[in-house]
Protein backbone atom coordinates (compact mmCIF):
# COMPACT_ATOMS: atom_id res chain seq x y z
CA UNK A 1 0.00 0.00 0.00
CA UNK A 2 0.48 3.56 -0.75
CA UNK A 3 1.92 5.65 2.10
CA UNK A 4 -0.98 7.94 3.11
CA UNK A 5 -3.38 4.92 2.25
CA UNK A 6 -6.57 5.82 4.53
CA UNK A 7 -7.34 2.11 4.37
CA UNK A 8 -3.96 0.55 6.10
CA UNK A 9 -4.46 4.21 8.58
CA UNK A 10 -7.66 2.73 9.46
CA UNK A 11 -6.35 -0.40 10.12
CA UNK A 12 -3.32 0.67 11.79
CA UNK A 13 -6.09 2.86 14.38
CA UNK A 14 -8.20 0.11 15.19
CA UNK A 15 -5.67 -3.31 15.30
CA UNK A 16 -5.17 -4.35 18.41
CA UNK A 17 -1.95 -6.06 18.43
CA UNK A 18 -0.85 -9.17 20.76
CA UNK A 19 0.53 -9.18 24.60
CA UNK A 20 4.04 -8.06 24.80
CA UNK A 21 4.20 -9.31 28.48
CA UNK A 22 2.82 -12.16 30.50
CA UNK A 23 0.41 -11.60 32.98
CA UNK A 24 2.32 -12.70 35.41
CA UNK A 25 5.47 -10.04 34.33
CA UNK A 26 2.08 -7.00 34.32
CA UNK A 27 1.45 -7.73 37.84
CA UNK A 28 4.96 -7.85 38.68
CA UNK A 29 5.47 -4.90 37.06
CA UNK A 30 1.93 -3.23 38.40
CA UNK A 31 1.31 -4.32 41.98
CA UNK A 32 3.85 -2.25 43.63
CA UNK A 33 2.17 1.14 42.26
CA UNK A 34 -0.52 -0.09 43.32
CA UNK A 35 0.57 -1.16 46.91
CA UNK A 36 2.34 1.88 47.34
CA UNK A 37 -0.81 4.34 46.70
CA UNK A 38 -3.05 2.06 48.74
CA UNK A 39 -1.12 1.88 51.69
CA UNK A 40 -0.20 5.60 51.71
CA UNK A 41 -3.90 6.65 51.10
CA UNK A 42 -5.10 4.22 53.71
CA UNK A 43 -2.45 6.09 56.03
CA UNK A 44 -3.97 9.36 55.20
CA UNK A 45 -0.53 10.50 53.60
CA UNK A 46 -2.18 10.95 50.03
CA UNK A 47 0.81 13.51 49.02
CA UNK A 48 3.72 11.18 50.40
CA UNK A 49 1.52 8.68 48.54
CA UNK A 50 1.48 10.79 44.93
CA UNK A 51 5.07 11.10 45.26
CA UNK A 52 6.12 7.57 46.09
CA UNK A 53 4.05 6.39 43.36
CA UNK A 54 5.83 8.76 41.06
CA UNK A 55 8.76 7.24 42.22
CA UNK A 56 7.43 3.88 41.12
CA UNK A 57 7.01 4.79 36.94
CA UNK A 58 10.36 3.63 36.97
CA UNK A 59 9.32 -0.08 36.89
CA UNK A 60 7.83 1.02 32.77
CA UNK A 61 11.79 0.15 32.23
CA UNK A 62 11.62 -2.82 33.89
CA UNK A 63 10.20 -5.33 31.48
CA UNK A 64 13.80 -5.84 29.67
CA UNK A 65 15.38 -9.22 29.14
CA UNK A 66 18.33 -9.80 31.03
CA UNK A 67 18.70 -9.96 34.78
CA UNK A 68 21.94 -7.63 35.41
CA UNK A 69 20.96 -5.42 32.39
CA UNK A 70 17.65 -4.60 33.87
CA UNK A 71 19.27 -4.08 36.92
CA UNK A 72 21.66 -1.43 35.69
CA UNK A 73 18.67 0.26 33.19
CA UNK A 74 16.34 0.43 36.39
CA UNK A 75 19.29 1.83 38.51
CA UNK A 76 20.09 4.62 36.09
CA UNK A 77 16.16 5.19 35.03
CA UNK A 78 15.80 5.43 39.17
CA UNK A 79 18.53 8.19 39.44
CA UNK A 80 17.32 9.69 35.97
CA UNK A 81 13.84 9.80 37.04
CA UNK A 82 14.58 11.73 40.86
CA UNK A 83 16.52 14.05 38.81
CA UNK A 84 14.50 15.26 36.54
CA UNK A 85 11.70 15.62 38.90
CA UNK A 86 14.14 17.84 40.80
CA UNK A 87 15.08 19.81 37.73
CA UNK A 88 12.04 20.30 37.05
CA UNK A 89 10.70 21.59 40.85
CA UNK A 90 13.74 23.81 40.50
CA UNK A 91 12.82 25.03 37.42
CA UNK A 92 9.02 25.73 37.84
CA UNK A 93 7.41 29.46 37.51
CA UNK A 94 10.50 30.22 35.29
CA UNK A 95 10.11 29.99 31.43
CA UNK A 96 13.93 30.47 30.31
CA UNK A 97 14.73 28.22 33.08
CA UNK A 98 12.39 25.46 32.70
CA UNK A 99 13.07 25.11 28.87
CA UNK A 100 17.05 24.88 29.65
CA UNK A 101 15.57 21.45 31.91
CA UNK A 102 13.84 20.02 28.90
CA UNK A 103 16.72 20.83 26.51
CA UNK A 104 19.28 19.17 28.91
CA UNK A 105 17.25 16.19 29.79
CA UNK A 106 16.93 15.38 26.28
CA UNK A 107 20.54 15.47 25.40
CA UNK A 108 21.31 13.66 28.71
CA UNK A 109 18.66 11.07 28.00
CA UNK A 110 20.58 10.38 24.54
CA UNK A 111 23.25 9.85 26.25
CA UNK A 112 22.00 7.85 29.05
CA UNK A 113 20.43 5.65 26.12
CA UNK A 114 23.56 5.45 24.39
CA UNK A 115 25.55 4.35 27.62
CA UNK A 116 23.21 1.18 28.95
CA UNK A 117 20.56 0.89 26.05
CA UNK A 118 17.43 1.87 28.20
CA UNK A 119 14.69 0.38 25.95
CA UNK A 120 11.21 0.96 26.46
CA UNK A 121 9.98 3.37 26.83
CA UNK A 122 12.52 5.24 25.63
CA UNK A 123 14.99 8.10 26.94
CA UNK A 124 12.73 11.03 26.46
CA UNK A 125 10.60 9.33 29.08
CA UNK A 126 12.83 12.16 31.50
CA UNK A 127 11.80 15.04 29.31
CA UNK A 128 8.22 13.84 30.78
CA UNK A 129 9.51 13.31 34.53
CA UNK A 130 10.89 17.66 34.42
CA UNK A 131 7.45 18.28 33.21
CA UNK A 132 5.98 16.37 35.80
CA UNK A 133 8.61 17.78 38.61
CA UNK A 134 6.90 21.30 37.68
CA UNK A 135 3.28 20.16 38.51
CA UNK A 136 4.67 19.23 41.57
CA UNK A 137 6.32 22.46 42.16
CA UNK A 138 3.39 23.60 41.73
CA UNK A 139 0.95 21.42 43.88
CA UNK A 140 3.81 23.92 46.60
CA UNK A 141 6.03 21.01 47.23
CA UNK A 142 9.97 21.26 47.61
CA UNK A 143 13.25 19.36 46.95
CA UNK A 144 13.66 18.30 50.05
CA UNK A 145 9.82 17.29 50.15
CA UNK A 146 10.25 14.85 47.49
CA UNK A 147 13.60 13.02 47.47
CA UNK A 148 12.81 10.42 50.01
CA UNK A 149 9.23 9.68 48.51
CA UNK A 150 10.40 9.08 44.92
CA UNK A 151 14.13 7.61 46.06
CA UNK A 152 12.24 5.12 47.54
CA UNK A 153 9.69 4.43 44.73
CA UNK A 154 12.73 4.08 42.82
CA UNK A 155 13.96 1.70 45.02
CA UNK A 156 10.70 -0.51 45.06
CA UNK A 157 10.84 -0.35 41.40
CA UNK A 158 14.31 -1.58 40.86
CA UNK A 159 13.63 -4.54 43.03
CA UNK A 160 10.15 -5.67 41.15
CA UNK A 161 11.91 -5.60 38.39
CA UNK A 162 15.43 -7.34 38.91
CA UNK A 163 12.68 -10.05 40.88
CA UNK A 164 11.82 -10.99 37.15
CA UNK A 165 12.89 -13.81 35.55
CA UNK A 166 16.61 -14.02 33.49
CA UNK A 167 15.98 -14.16 30.04
CA UNK A 168 18.75 -14.39 27.39
CA UNK A 169 18.83 -10.55 25.42
CA UNK A 170 17.87 -10.54 21.47
CA UNK A 171 21.16 -10.47 19.79
CA UNK A 172 22.25 -6.73 19.03
CA UNK A 173 22.45 -5.35 15.08
CA UNK A 174 25.96 -4.56 15.27
CA UNK A 175 27.88 -2.12 17.50
CA UNK A 176 25.76 0.63 19.13
CA UNK A 177 26.18 4.15 17.18
CA UNK A 178 28.07 6.79 19.82
CA UNK A 179 26.45 9.62 21.21
CA UNK A 180 27.45 12.15 18.45
CA UNK A 181 26.75 10.29 15.45
CA UNK A 182 23.12 9.86 16.60
CA UNK A 183 22.77 13.40 17.01
CA UNK A 184 24.39 14.00 13.70
CA UNK A 185 22.09 14.81 10.91
CA UNK A 186 20.36 12.43 8.76
CA UNK A 187 20.34 9.53 11.44
CA UNK A 188 17.36 8.53 12.78
CA UNK A 189 17.55 9.66 16.60
CA UNK A 190 18.79 12.84 14.71
CA UNK A 191 15.16 13.12 13.62
CA UNK A 192 13.69 12.05 16.31
CA UNK A 193 15.84 14.57 18.67
CA UNK A 194 14.90 17.38 16.75
CA UNK A 195 11.39 17.16 16.65
CA UNK A 196 11.18 16.51 20.13
CA UNK A 197 12.87 19.34 21.24
CA UNK A 198 11.53 21.66 18.58
CA UNK A 199 7.85 20.41 19.23
CA UNK A 200 8.30 21.15 23.16
CA UNK A 201 10.21 24.12 23.03
CA UNK A 202 7.48 25.61 20.80
CA UNK A 203 4.72 24.23 22.70
CA UNK A 204 5.68 25.06 25.94
CA UNK A 205 6.99 28.76 25.14
CA UNK A 206 3.38 29.53 22.88
CA UNK A 207 1.25 28.09 26.05
CA UNK A 208 3.38 29.68 29.31
CA UNK A 209 2.91 33.32 27.56
CA UNK A 210 -0.75 32.62 26.58
CA UNK A 211 -0.79 31.73 30.07
CA UNK A 212 -1.55 28.66 30.42
CA UNK A 213 -1.12 26.86 33.62
CA UNK A 214 -0.19 23.51 32.44
CA UNK A 215 1.28 23.00 29.26
CA UNK A 216 2.95 20.39 30.41
CA UNK A 217 0.22 18.71 29.02
CA UNK A 218 0.81 19.68 25.62
CA UNK A 219 4.40 18.85 25.90
CA UNK A 220 3.33 15.44 26.89
CA UNK A 221 1.46 14.41 23.71
CA UNK A 222 4.49 15.55 21.58
CA UNK A 223 6.77 13.79 23.43
CA UNK A 224 4.84 10.30 23.73
CA UNK A 225 4.07 11.07 19.81
CA UNK A 226 6.84 12.24 18.28
CA UNK A 227 9.54 9.83 20.05
CA UNK A 228 7.75 6.74 18.98
CA UNK A 229 9.93 4.49 16.73
CA UNK A 230 8.01 4.34 13.18
CA UNK A 231 7.15 6.02 9.54
CA UNK A 232 5.15 8.85 9.09
CA UNK A 233 2.17 6.90 8.62
CA UNK A 234 2.48 4.95 11.93
CA UNK A 235 3.35 8.10 13.67
CA UNK A 236 0.10 10.35 11.92
CA UNK A 237 -1.95 7.02 13.51
CA UNK A 238 -0.53 7.77 16.79
CA UNK A 239 -1.44 11.35 16.68
CA UNK A 240 -5.11 10.49 16.19
CA UNK A 241 -4.69 7.68 18.42
CA UNK A 242 -3.68 10.83 21.00
CA UNK A 243 -6.60 13.03 20.52
CA UNK A 244 -9.19 10.03 20.74
CA UNK A 245 -7.74 9.07 23.49
CA UNK A 246 -7.31 12.12 25.39
CA UNK A 247 -11.65 13.11 24.22
CA UNK A 248 -12.80 9.58 25.77
CA UNK A 249 -10.71 9.76 29.28
CA UNK A 250 -12.11 13.54 29.22
CA UNK A 251 -15.40 11.91 29.18
CA UNK A 252 -14.29 9.25 31.65
CA UNK A 253 -13.07 11.73 34.44
CA UNK A 254 -16.21 13.81 33.59
CA UNK A 255 -18.40 10.68 34.52
CA UNK A 256 -15.77 10.03 37.89
CA UNK A 257 -15.92 13.65 38.78
CA UNK A 258 -19.99 13.18 38.49
CA UNK A 259 -19.64 10.07 40.88
CA UNK A 260 -17.36 11.32 43.25
CA UNK A 261 -15.88 8.19 45.01
CA UNK A 262 -13.13 9.55 48.15
CA UNK A 263 -9.59 9.89 47.33
CA UNK A 264 -8.71 6.48 48.50
CA UNK A 265 -10.79 5.11 45.85
CA UNK A 266 -8.83 7.73 43.35
CA UNK A 267 -5.33 6.35 44.97
CA UNK A 268 -6.48 2.46 43.49
CA UNK A 269 -7.56 3.67 40.61
CA UNK A 270 -4.11 5.58 39.66
CA UNK A 271 -2.37 2.17 40.84
CA UNK A 272 -4.96 0.13 38.20
CA UNK A 273 -4.54 2.72 35.43
CA UNK A 274 -0.61 2.47 35.48
CA UNK A 275 -1.41 -1.44 34.74
CA UNK A 276 -3.52 -0.23 32.20
CA UNK A 277 -1.09 1.93 30.28
CA UNK A 278 1.50 -0.63 30.57
CA UNK A 279 -0.86 -3.72 28.96
CA UNK A 280 -2.16 -1.26 26.46
CA UNK A 281 0.26 0.60 25.22
CA UNK A 282 2.30 -1.95 23.09
CA UNK A 283 -1.17 -3.58 21.67
CA UNK A 284 -3.40 -0.06 20.72
CA UNK A 285 -2.04 3.13 22.03
CA UNK A 286 -5.70 4.57 21.32
CA UNK A 287 -6.92 2.47 24.09
CA UNK A 288 -3.92 3.37 26.39
CA UNK A 289 -4.92 7.07 26.15
CA UNK A 290 -7.68 6.26 27.78
CA UNK A 291 -5.98 5.09 30.85
CA UNK A 292 -3.41 7.63 30.43
CA UNK A 293 -5.43 11.21 30.36
CA UNK A 294 -7.80 9.31 33.28
CA UNK A 295 -4.69 8.67 35.28
CA UNK A 296 -2.93 12.58 34.77
CA UNK A 297 -6.56 14.08 35.29
CA UNK A 298 -6.54 12.17 39.16
CA UNK A 299 -2.79 12.64 39.52
CA UNK A 300 -3.42 16.40 38.80
CA UNK A 301 -6.86 17.04 40.51
CA UNK A 302 -4.90 15.35 43.75
CA UNK A 303 -2.18 17.71 43.83
CA UNK A 304 -4.29 20.49 43.04
CA UNK A 305 -7.26 20.08 44.81
CA UNK A 306 -8.40 23.90 44.24
CA UNK A 307 -8.47 23.84 40.54
CA UNK A 308 -12.22 23.44 39.20
CA UNK A 309 -12.08 19.59 37.93
CA UNK A 310 -14.34 20.22 34.53
CA UNK A 311 -12.18 23.56 33.73
CA UNK A 312 -9.15 21.35 34.20
CA UNK A 313 -10.26 18.89 32.00
CA UNK A 314 -11.45 20.60 28.96
CA UNK A 315 -8.34 23.09 29.54
CA UNK A 316 -6.18 19.59 28.58
CA UNK A 317 -8.10 18.35 26.04
CA UNK A 318 -7.15 22.15 24.17
CA UNK A 319 -3.61 21.23 25.10
CA UNK A 320 -3.45 18.08 23.39
CA UNK A 321 -4.88 19.89 20.17
CA UNK A 322 -2.42 21.83 20.46
CA UNK A 323 0.30 19.22 21.30
CA UNK A 324 -1.39 17.21 17.98
CA UNK A 325 -1.38 20.14 15.64
CA UNK A 326 2.79 20.69 16.67
CA UNK A 327 3.45 17.32 16.14
CA UNK A 328 2.00 16.93 12.99
CA UNK A 329 3.96 19.39 11.68
CA UNK A 330 7.58 18.89 13.36
CA UNK A 331 6.77 15.30 11.90
CA UNK A 332 6.33 16.77 8.23
CA UNK A 333 8.56 19.61 8.02
CA UNK A 334 11.44 17.53 10.12
CA UNK A 335 12.95 14.97 8.10
CA UNK A 336 15.63 14.39 5.98
CA UNK A 337 15.76 15.60 2.88
CA UNK A 338 15.32 12.73 0.94
CA UNK A 339 13.16 11.08 2.60
CA UNK A 340 11.11 14.06 2.02
CA UNK A 341 11.62 14.53 -1.63
CA UNK A 342 10.76 11.02 -1.80
CA UNK A 343 7.27 11.66 0.12
CA UNK A 344 6.30 14.53 -1.65
CA UNK A 345 6.51 12.08 -5.21
CA UNK A 346 4.52 9.28 -3.43
CA UNK A 347 1.78 12.27 -2.02
CA UNK A 348 1.63 13.91 -5.55
CA UNK A 349 0.85 10.18 -6.90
Amino acid sequence: MEPGDPTRAAGRFFALGPPVMSVADRLRLGLPTILVLVGFALAGRFLDGLVTGLGTYAVLFGAIPGRRHRALVMAVAGIGLVTAVCAGILAAGSLPWTLTAFLAAAVLAVVLDTAVRLGPPGPYFFLLMVGGGGVVGAAGLGVADVVPGLALGAVIALVAAVAGPDRDPPDEDGPAAGVCERLTWPHPDAVVFARVTVATVVTFAALTLVGDAHPFWAMLVVVLVLSFPGDRDALLVRTAHRVAGTAVGFLAFWAWTLVGPPTWVAFVAMGVLLWATMSLAPRNYGLACVAITLLALLMTQALLPGEPPARMALDRVADTLVGAVVAVACLLLIRPRRAATETDRSDRR
